[in-house]
């Protein structure tokens, strides 16, 4: 089955996400098609 994913301004690549290739990755090993991610206040 051929999955497309699409970056929607999700958050990975702010710095609380220190290795957001590999939140891609392991979310795509489970199964997992939508990635939902929120920002640091404090950013």
């Amino acid at each position: 089955m051929k999955v497309r994913y699409y970056d929607i301004g999700l958050n990975l690549f702010c710095k609380q996400f220190q290795e957001p290739e590999q939140v891609i990755a392991d979310a795509k090993d489970s199964g997992v098609c939508c990635i939902l991610t929120g920002t640091d206040p404090k950013d």
